[in-house]
This record gives C-alpha cells, structure tokens and sequence, in this order.
C-alpha cells in the first residue's frame, strides 16, 4: 500500500525499503515505524513510500486518497482552540468506550492528538491559559489532553526529541483512562471523598497501566509512567509506594503536569489556584516528592518573574519587584504603588502573587 509520508504513524511496517542516494537501504523493509523513523524519512523528503496494510497492533491502514490530501495541504491552519476543544470531545467518546472495556485505540488516537502536540511550542500562549477551558462536569476529558499539550511542552524544554516528547504526551494522555473503571458517582462526586472511596480511586493507575500495557507503538518509559503518575520521590505516592531512583524520568514530568493542572482547573470540591499559587505549591515540594529540576523547568516556563516586573497581589495592591530570594522565587519583595513601601512576601505568607505584568 503507497501512502504520502505525511500520513504515517507509528506503529506502521515498512513493505519495501526506503532507498538513499547511493542505493542502499536507509530505512529497511519490514521495520516497525517509531516518531523518530517518521521524523528521519520526512527529513529526508522522501515522499511516498510503501507499506504493510495492517499496523503492528493488527489495525487496518487508510489513508487518504490524493485529492483530499492536496486539499488539506492547502487549507489554513485549524485555530488551537477549535483543535483543543474538538480533542477533547474526540477523548470523552473513547473514555465512554472504555468505561465499557473497550481496548485503547491508538491509531484513532495518535491521529487526533499527535497534530495538537506538535503544535505546543508555538502555541505557548493558549498553554498559559489552558485551565481556563476545563469545567467542573467535563474536567477529566479536559485534564487528560491539557496534561498531556503540558508534558510534550515541558519534554521538549527539559531536551527530549521530538519521537521521546510525543511518547510522554502519550502517556499522559492515558494515565487517567483507568478512571473509567472507578464507580462513576465517585468520579463525579462533588463532595470530599471518603478514606474508602479515596482508596478505591488510588487504584486507578494500575488500571490505566492495563489499558496501555499491550500498545506495541507505547514505549515502555510511558507506560511505566502511566503506572507512576502518582508515585512520589519520598515513597508517599501510589499505588505501589515505589520512590527516588525506581521513578522513571517520564514519570517526573507527567507528575508535575498533572499536579499543576489540577490544582488550577475548576473542580468539583475544590477552589482553583491562580497560576503563581500552583507554581508555588509545586516549589515547595521541589526534592521532597517532586523531582526539583522538573520544577524549576517549569516554574521557569509558566511563572517567570524578574527584577523589575510589575505585579498584583492577591490583597489588591500593586507594585513593582525590587529583590527576588532565589531559594523562593515565586515570593519576592516588592515596592508597593500606593504607598512606596515594601512588602516582603516571604514575611507575609498570607499574600501571594496574582498576576505578573513583564
């Protein structure tokens, strides 16, 4: 079957070899494609090639046919939001069909999301603001594809390729499926949950892992992170406990993703945080059940500050920075409009951060 190369996915096998200049194989037949193959044959524009008609995972391959290519090719880019938000009615459909144990399809899934996380880094205004867009009722479907925009985001500054990037947004994408096996009035409940019920919901990331343990084109790095999404440095988390080392790196970053996500977004029982208070809150565990320089990472992404920032407090004032405490950056001193005095938010704990004007 002859396809465009940008249509493949992975999980696709190579029919025929991919010839380079020379003549020898540059990507042999029957290999199993991964992002970084994908990545390689489009640098090196090749343009078509040949492939099996079934994918590793035994899903059948369609492409598209050639007018309708051509067509996309020449429409404009889909507005962020309009992607976001169809993203997240395209993962309540199939959090529905897992709920009746349906297994992950991934080539469905890789088609819809993979655009969306290649467009994180361009896009680091809509990723800002991205809570914005949860609501109380529909917060899972929302948190799953936000986390997962947030760690390809965080992935790529940290330094991991574009093939490893895709792989933790994918993990992230999937570490809450197994919610779909928790009783759904305690999903939905909008009260506290109870220590039964609490620990009923602790399990979820062994059911999430059972979904995506059989996926081939899921590396085993993401899948181990949709086990450990809530495991902790200091052997605090769950389900399993496990601590320090034992934590993959991809757990770290989806972790910290998760975290702040939620503590931002509109939730059944609980009042959001403004940005600078989840960044604060995720600071404070920085080397203690946090990884630190996976918080300092995005710390430095989504609440920089510097000398000379303008800022709101959360008591009405305004003001300007004039010192920052490198050991606690999200509390600075500052030089107050109203009344040129100082205010040390170090000293006053019962103020924070609101909004920061660069």
């Amino acid at each position: 079957m002859r396809m465009h190369s940008r249509e493949l996915e992975e999980g696709y096998i190579l029919k025929k070899d991919i010839l380079g200049k020379t003549g020898k194989p540059i990507v042999p037949k029957q290999t199993i494609l991964t992002d970084k193959h994908i990545h390689f044959i489009q640098s090196f524009l090749v343009e078509y090639v040949d492939v099996s008609p079934q994918t590793i995972d035994g899903e059948t391959v369609q492409p598209s046919q050639q007018l309708d290519k051509e067509v996309k090719k020449d429409q404009p880019t889909r507005d962020i939001r309009t992607l976001y938000q169809d993203t997240v009615s395209f993962m309540m459909s199939h959090f529905k069909k897992w709920e009746q144990h349906f297994p992950i399809d991934m080539p469905s899934i890789r088609h819809q999301i993979v655009p969306l996380l290649d467009r994180v880094e361009e896009e680091q205004a809509f990723l800002y603001s991205i809570h914005e867009h949860a609501t109380k009722d529909e917060y899972i479907y929302h948190h799953s594809v936000a986390v997962s925009m947030l760690a390809t985001y965080l992935a790529r500054k940290i330094g991991y390729n574009h093939g490893e990037s895709i792989q933790i947004g994918l993990g992230a994408l999937f570490s809450d499926s197994g919610m779909t096996q928790i009783d759904g009035g305690i999903r939905t409940s909008t009260q506290e949950l109870s220590v039964q019920e609490l620990q009923l919901v602790h399990e979820h990331p062994l059911y999430s892992y059972r979904f995506v343990e059989p996926i081939q084109t899921l590396n085993q790095g993401a899948k181990v992170a949709v086990l450990q999404h809530h495991e902790r440095l200091n052997g605090t988390g769950y389900p399993l406990g496990v601590q320090g080392k034992r934590i993959h790196p991809y757990t770290h970053i989806i972790s910290v993703c998760d975290m702040y996500h939620a503590m931002v977004s509109e939730r059944p029982y609980r009042q959001k945080r403004t940005i600078y208070q989840a960044c604060e809150g995720l600071w404070e565990a920085r080397d203690v059940s946090l990884k630190g320089s996976v918080i300092e990472a995005f710390v430095e992404e989504f609440a920089p500050i510097s000398l000379g920032n303008h800022v709101t407090l959360s008591n009405g004032s305004s003001g300007k920075v004039v010192f920052i405490d490198p050991s606690e950056p999200l509390r600075p001193t500052i030089q107050l409009h109203d009344t040129s005095g100082l205010c040390s938010l170090q000293d006053d704990r019962t103020i924070f951060m609101v909004e920061v004007i660069v």
